[in-house]
């Protein structure tokens, strides 16, 4: 856990790993053509991580300037804020999150896409938390932040990666323990490579725990599981 990653940054600037406009690859608004902004770092390091490049590099961009790169793209309905973790840039993202709703005549939403390892805050209605909970084989199951679920409302997610049996198990009794009476929809998504789509079918067709859904990446159907900028 690389506890003493904060960004330290100049009040107003992001650190900009990439921006890119594509569909929205799962989970509620999976389809929806949305706007990206990946910021840089990320405190956690789990072990089928697919985005390991945020972790270094990036480029400093002030909140103005991230606004307008999105609004380029077009008058898309969605801004994915995603990482690396982008709550490591809490007190900027928080401060962008205004301007996009301002500046953006087509936004209808914002999601920040979020470990599950840093604190959230109670969002504005047009904000929504796509909140990832760790299971055993990421090696970083022991960060989760369990107070966090208390914050979740309707239009927000819950994705657990599930790279073996020993996740589905874990997973199911979250959902079940933790998740059944919250207004959320819990996605179980396979760890590409580690676990077969079909396989994780069996297992939910099996002991299907309430409100829970298949998670599938489309962008990496679409393009491939390489594939940055999409």
């Amino acid at each position: 856990y690389h506890a003493g990653e904060g960004v330290r940054m100049t009040a107003g600037e992001l650190l900009v790993t990439e921006t890119f406009a594509s569909i929205q690859g799962e989970g509620v608004r999976s389809g929806v053509p949305t706007a990206f902004l990946r910021l840089a770092r990320c405190p956690l390091r789990c072990t089928w991580c697919d985005s390991a490049y945020t972790f270094t590099g990036g480029e400093r961009v002030t909140l103005d300037a991230a606004v307008a790169r999105l609004g380029a793209y077009g008058p898309l309905p969605n801004v994915c804020i995603t990482g690396g973790e982008p709550l490591v840039q809490r007190r900027e993202v928080r401060a962008l999150i205004p301007l996009l709703f301002a500046r953006l005549p087509a936004l209808r939403s914002v999601e920040i896409e979020t470990s599950g390892s840093q604190l959230l805050w109670a969002a504005e209605p047009r904000l929504h938390w796509n909140l990832d909970v760790k299971c055993p084989r990421s090696g970083m199951a022991q960060h989760n932040r369990w107070d966090n679920l208390a914050l979740l409302r309707p239009g927000d997610e819950v994705k657990f990666v599930i790279a073996g049996r020993d996740d589905f198990d874990y997973a199911a009794g979250v959902v079940r323990e933790r998740l059944a009476d919250l207004p959320v929809v819990s996605y179980f998504n396979p760890a590409w490579g580690l676990v077969e789509p079909a396989e994780l079918v069996a297992w939910l067709l099996a002991e299907p725990p309430p409100n829970t859904r298949l998670g599938l990446q489309a962008h990496k159907y679409i393009w491939g599981p390489d594939v940055q900028g999409v």
